[in-house]
């Protein structure tokens, strides 16, 4: 019996001496999660509240990844490059820094605060935890609307105001407006 029980304690030693250096190098933080934010996440997310099926949410992450691309081609604007480093790479930008404004067990809230032109912005995001014991990448999601955002980030991205009134059409005719 003692033989046994240092058996499976020995192998769970084992285990999880490779199973931390393997979540703690390949799985994200939510601040990492935050920072890899895209416009093109922001539209999914804000289409996917009017979606009930995993085959219609699978089927609108595809039409948003086809936009994206199709987009890109047509005017070279990637709007699934990260939001941060869009900033960041942004003349017009200073100041770009992530701040944690809230914490629970399963979420932490932060803000994008950067500065644009003299205007300072904060764009909130909630960040899914990943947890040890349940190995998952961390997901975030915009605090946000589509129509709030698409504004403040359409100069860093530089979309046309036409563009910009066409793709929150497309995306958000399901959703009610919450601005006139």
């Amino acid at each position: 019996m003692k033989n046994f029980i240092s058996g499976w304690f020995g192998i769970g030693i084992i285990l999880l001496i490779c199973y931390t250096p393997v979540y703690i190098f390949f799985f994200n933080s939510a601040e990492d999660a935050v920072k890899e934010m895209t416009l093109a996440d922001i539209i999914y997310e804000d289409i996917r509240l009017t979606t009930d099926s995993n085959n219609m949410i699978k089927e609108k992450k595809k039409i948003v990844d086809e936009f994206a691309e199709e987009y890109e081609k047509r005017t070279g604007i990637n709007i699934e490059k990260s939001i941060y480093k869009t900033l960041k790479n942004d003349k017009n930008v200073e100041d770009v820094k992530i701040i944690l404004i809230n914490e629970s067990k399963y979420y932490a809230e932060y803000v994008i605060k950067f500065i644009y032109k003299d205007h300072p912005i904060k764009l909130p995001f909630a960040a899914e935890k990943p947890s040890f014991f349940d190995i998952k990448t961390a997901k975030a999601h915009a605090l946000l609307s589509l129509d709030e955002i698409l504004p403040l980030l359409s100069k860093s991205y530089h979309i046309p105001e036409y563009d910009m009134k066409k793709i929150y059409e497309i995306f958000s005719s399901a959703l009610p407006r919450t601005r006139n």
